[in-house]
């Protein structure tokens, strides 16, 4: 393959810099519900080249890599307009050179693991969740996939990479058409997602309170957020905020948010981190070649940097972070977010707790998203909180905002180590990206609240 690649990159017409990815994906998918058990399964192979030369980019992909070769041979690569981001042009910067190979796995492949094993353990959790009575109806998506990336540039870059991710997706529909969801997640093994009936029970017991939660009213609450929900949070506010080629879409983040301006409390610090070990967002290097690396984001309250891709890179005069990821090989690297986690804070919740009187602890995640300055995010539940202590229950409700502000409202951050959180993310029409974002239980005053 190393060969391949450096012959068709040989073949480029006279550029200033050409790069190829190729890549073997094998993806396995199990939904099971109430019905039955449904499996699909592929492999997808291909790969994305681009080529820089007299001012101009183009990209082309391919899936047989002997087209590829033959289309560069036959001069049928058009240049065109220059990388774009966000309608700005810009060359891509040329990384310095490397050869490297990484394996990057739990203790084990998840192939080695029998599929009818790994059907057996999921229809054991969706008997599990449907022995609650509240439950109306159970699915859990499980999907894994291993994918083994070749990378090479025409400065002498060759890296291979193996990795695999696994993660379960389980829903519970009540008979009150409230509903509530968690994720199990194989940190790029099977194994994770074993043996947790415990958590599965505890999503029972959640959605039997969630059934019997008492109306919210609309307005505006001191609220905690679970670590769940928080480091949701922080991901589609931090994590894409930090995003370079986000930083561009907003006058008024281009503003706010660029490096040394304060925009949180000091105990708010905010790091990404692809270099963590055996996290869904784990890589060594990313899709240009760049090796990962950590990444202050917020700092003490501070915004101390960006993620970038080398394109960003070039546009914000500094040097790419190793954040340009694609989701597969039919599209271009973006930059995306990794491992993001909020450092912890010195109280207990249950100290947090006893400093609301009269507020909501707010549990789990059930969707939400950014748009420019704005957020809205849908939660499962929770308890209201009343005078210091966990109340009546609550059921789905949520909570939408704007950005910088919901930031300067972080008044305390817990002190356990940050917990799971979902391990995909959705940019551009690129989704089912592996991230992780992970953050103690916080608690935010005057956040706004719809039912």
């Amino acid at each position: 393959m190393k060969n391949l690649l450096i012959d068709i990159l040989h073949r480029c017409p006279d550029s200033q810099y050409a790069d190829i990815r190729y890549e073997r994906r094998i993806i396995t998918e199990v939904t099971i519900d109430m019905s039955g058990v449904y499996l699909t399964s592929c492999e997808k192979m291909g790969g994305f080249c681009r080529i820089m030369a007299s001012g101009g980019v183009s990209k082309f992909v391919f899936s047989d890599p002997e087209w590829g070769r033959r289309m560069i041979a036959q001069h049928r690569i058009t240049i065109g307009n220059n990388h774009s981001i966000d309608g700005q042009h810009q060359p891509i910067p040329i990384p310095p050179p490397r050869v490297y190979r990484v394996r990057l796995r739990g203790e084990r492949w998840m192939s080695e693991r029998p599929l009818e094993e790994k059907i057996h353990v999921l229809g054991e959790y969706l008997t599990l969740a449907c022995s609650f009575r509240v439950v109306a109806y159970a699915k859990l998506q499980y999907r894994e996939e291993y994918v083994r990336k070749y990378f090479a540039n025409n400065f002498g870059s060759f890296i291979e990479q193996e990795q695999q991710s696994a993660f379960c997706l389980i829903e519970l529909f009540l008979h009150n058409s409230q509903w509530v969801i968690d994720v199990l997640n194989g940190f790029q093994s099977f194994d994770g997602v074993m043996g947790q009936h415990a958590r599965i029970e505890s999503l029972g017991r959640f959605a039997e309170s969630t059934s019997l939660g008492i109306p919210v009213a609309k307005g505006r609450y001191t609220v905690i957020l679970d670590p769940q929900l928080a480091g949701a949070v922080i991901h589609e506010t931090v994590a894409h905020l930090s995003e370079a080629d986000n930083s561009l879409r907003s006058a008024r983040v281009r503003g706010s948010f660029q490096i040394g301006s304060r925009v949180a409390l000091p105990l708010l610090s905010v790091i990404d981190d692809p270099t963590l070990p055996d996290l869904p967002g784990s890589y060594a290097y990313d899709d240009e070649g760049v090796a990962a690396s950590r990444t202050k984001l917020i700092w003490e309250g501070r915004v101390v940097g960006k993620l970038h891709s080398l394109a960003t890179a070039q546009l914000f005069e500094t040097k790419s972070t190793g954040n340009a990821r694609a989701v597969d090989f039919t599209s271009e690297p973006i930059v995306r977010s990794s491992n993001t986690l909020v450092l912890p804070g010195k109280r207990t919740v249950e100290e947090i707790i006893e400093s609301v009187r009269d507020g909501l602890y707010l549990r789990g995640i059930r969707g939400g998203m950014t748009f420019g300055d704005r957020f809205v995010y849908r939660v499962c539940g929770g308890n209201c909180i009343t005078n210091g202590r966990i109340a009546k229950p609550i059921g789905n409700l949520s909570i939408r905002g704007d950005i910088l502000e919901f930031l300067w409202n972080i008044v305390d951050v817990g002190n356990l180590p940050p917990s799971l959180h979902s391990p995909f993310c959705v940019k551009k029409g690129q989704g089912w990206l592996p991230v992780w974002s992970g953050s103690p239980a916080m608690k935010v005053e005057n956040v706004s609240i719809e039912v």
